[in-house]
């Protein structure tokens, strides 16, 4: 991926998935670090895992993501705070250190879908739509009704004007959860067009 400075809407995207991005260190953490101190390790890591997400809050973005490294150098098995970190640095430009933020985040929890959402949103973002879209599905493999991987997925499928039955079943999907207007509003659009599209293509077999 090229460094590119990522838009603010995708960055302001990102921080909106799952409700609160820079928050979450609460969440299940990854194995045990190994040795008799991991628990201080561990420990250690989420202390100074929680005072990046106060800098990140202040605005305070270099202080932020040194102190995530800082925990990530402590206890590197907590998705949360690679997670946190790659948002941080997309928001700063740095596209490939934040896709192996991501990456790594993705690997550590292999039930969450917003490390591979994220992923995609910066593909996206950067025009590369075919690879967008894998990122979305393998989102959507971690949890096939996660709202903000489906309506991108779909939005992808426009964008490449390739619509299949995957496509049709994912607008179901969000038409299921969807509340935004706008969002609804296109999902019914490319409902019609992708039912239309199937059934021209189904007659001419």
């Amino acid at each position: 991926m090229t460094h590119a400075r990522v838009s603010a809407a995708v960055v302001g995207a990102l921080i909106a998935l799952a409700g609160s991005t820079l928050g979450g260190l609460g969440a299940c953490a990854g194995p045990p670090a190994r040795g008799e101190d991991a628990s201080a390790r561990l420990m250690r890591g989420l202390e100074v895992g929680a005072k990046a997400q106060e800098l990140a809050r202040k605005g305070r973005t270099d202080e932020a993501i040194a102190s995530y490294q800082e925990s990530i150098t402590a206890y590197d098995q907590y998705a949360p705070t690679w997670y946190n970190m790659g948002l941080l640095l997309m928001k700063q430009g740095r596209n490939a250190e934040a896709a192996t933020a991501l990456a790594t985040a993705a690997e550590l929890d292999l039930t969450d879908p917003r490390a591979h959402t994220a992923l995609g949103l910066l593909a996206q973002d950067l025009l590369h739509y075919a690879e967008a879209g894998d990122y979305y599905r393998m989102a959507l493999d971690r949890k096939q009704t996660y709202l903000p991987a489906l309506r991108k997925s779909v939005e992808v499928d426009q964008l490449l004007d390739r619509y299949s039955d995957t496509t049709l079943q994912n607008i179901r999907r969000a038409l299921y959860a969807e509340t935004d207007p706008q969002w609804k509003d296109f999902l019914l659009r490319q409902k019609l067009k992708a039912e239309e599209r199937l059934a021209r293509a189904s007659g001419s077999r």
